[in-house]
């Protein structure tokens, strides 16, 4: 079933729920608009010719009881049951009363396009449909048809001008609309038609660039946030992440960084010491390479004013209940193969025996542990903890994560973090 016809399907559910927004009274102007657009190939008076000519199904008309919706909705049923000419002929009756009933009825305009496409009146059926479209752009099935008619003539605008309105209006079929989006966003003629409409920010952009992440090739979401950021409407980084995120699990660290790189040209640079944002100043940018801060039932992580007059700037707290497995935060690294010193300062305000938290560095591919902070004693203040370890060859992405190291009792623990920064300190692992 091709995305079309599933996307007309979900739009018959969603009639019944939006028929309430078709059967609006319309300002002048558009009633004027919509029988102008009829007027172009298809008149008002043709699409309901012949009425005292046919005689209307009457156990269908005496159960809709002459009411333009009903008869609306039982025509659609009609359309629907596929049962073969017979069926098409009494839907189009069916249709014909309705606009009878209500001249300018929008879902009896639809099925008589569904009827003329049914029977292969491909003119027909568009003018019927766009007829439909000026008198309400709610009706799901309607956009699906004028989408495939603009897919297929070529006209990009028009395909993007329509899937842009289907989304605003039923966002809960994004499902089916995004594939051809996707499909443009690979071709070089739509792609910049594209990049001008994402960079209006519709609600549904960011679930679209997601969706494109995920896609085989995900150069092609590079190529189209570059084009946003050109056009002055760049990705955030909730946009970002999901891209960089695919090509991490992918073990494309290099690429994920360069990836990064360009798209946050500004949070690319605040590194300190091969580790952006270690002061803590809430500016790193998208993960994985900006900080992620992951909030649990037994612990938390927050970038606030630091604790003391001391302190430069703000810092990261940490609370921690110290039972629970837990990854405060965390931000990826891509460090070449060496010798590098770890070093970070910790603050409590009062003497603890242990923290029951430490920093840790591990491989990406294997998550093999090559160092850790020992959970030392702590005394009141600043306190600077740190590790030397060794990046070997083949190691292309390293974790750089705050690690929970639960006890046997429950202990509340609070620690800010400042001034973190990993340093290399040789060439060559020894």
């Amino acid at each position: 079933m091709s995305y079309v016809a599933r996307l007309s399907r979900q739009g018959r559910r969603l009639a019944a729920e939006r028929a309430a927004g078709g059967r609006r009274s319309l300002p002048a102007a558009a009633a004027f608009g919509a029988i102008a657009l009829c007027g172009a190939g298809l008149i008002v008076a043709d699409a309901v010719a012949g009425f005292g000519e046919r005689r209307d199904p009457p156990m269908a008309l005496a159960a809709a009881g002459g009411d333009a919706s009903a008869l609306a909705q039982v025509a659609q049923a009609r359309v629907d049951s596929r049962g073969g000419p017979e069926s098409l002929a009494e839907a189009e009756r069916l249709a014909n009363a309705s606009l009878r009933a209500q001249a300018l009825n929008p879902a009896a305009f639809r099925v008589l396009g569904e009827v003329a496409d049914a029977r292969g009146d491909k003119a027909r059926a568009v003018a019927l449909f766009r007829a439909a479209a000026r008198l309400t752009r709610r009706d799901t099935i309607t956009g699906a048809s004028l989408l495939a008619d603009d897919l297929q003539r070529g006209d990009v605008v028009a395909a993007v001008r329509q899937a842009d309105v289907i989304l605003r209006y039923a966002p809960e079929v994004s499902n089916e609309v995004f594939p051809p989006l996707a499909q443009m966003a690979r071709d070089a003629k739509g792609q910049p038609t594209l990049a001008q409409q994402l960079a209006t920010r519709p609600a549904w952009r960011p679930g679209f660039l997601t969706f494109l992440a995920g896609g085989e090739d995900p150069n092609v979401a590079l190529d189209l946030m570059g084009r946003l950021a050109d056009l002055g409407a760049p990705a955030t980084d909730a946009e970002i992440s999901p891209l960089l995120n695919r090509m991490v699990d992918h073990h494309q660290y290099l690429q994920a960084f360069l990836a990064w790189q360009q798209l946050s040209p500004g949070a690319a640079t605040r590194l300190r010491g091969n580790v952006r944002d270690g002061d803590f100043d809430g500016q790193a940018g998208a993960p994985p390479f900006g900080w992620n801060l992951q909030n649990s039932s037994g612990a938390s992580a927050e970038i606030l004013q630091g604790p003391t007059a001391g302190a430069a700037g703000s810092a990261l707290k940490v609370s921690y209940d110290g039972v629970s497995i837990a990854t405060p935060a965390r931000q990826l690294m891509i460090l070449g193969p060496g010798v590098y010193h770890l070093a970070v300062k910790a603050y409590v305000s009062a003497p603890r025996a242990a923290t029951h938290l430490g920093w840790t560095v591990r491989c990406a591919e294997d998550n093999r542990p090559l160092a850790s902070t020992p959970d030392l004693a702590l005394d009141p203040g600043w306190n600077t903890l740190g590790a030397d370890f060794a990046v070997p060859a083949g190691c292309e992405g390293q974790w750089l994560s705050l690690t929970a190291i639960p006890g046997e009792h429950s202990d509340d623990v609070e620690v800010w973090y400042d001034a973190l920064e990993v340093r290399r300190t040789a060439l060559a692992p020894a």
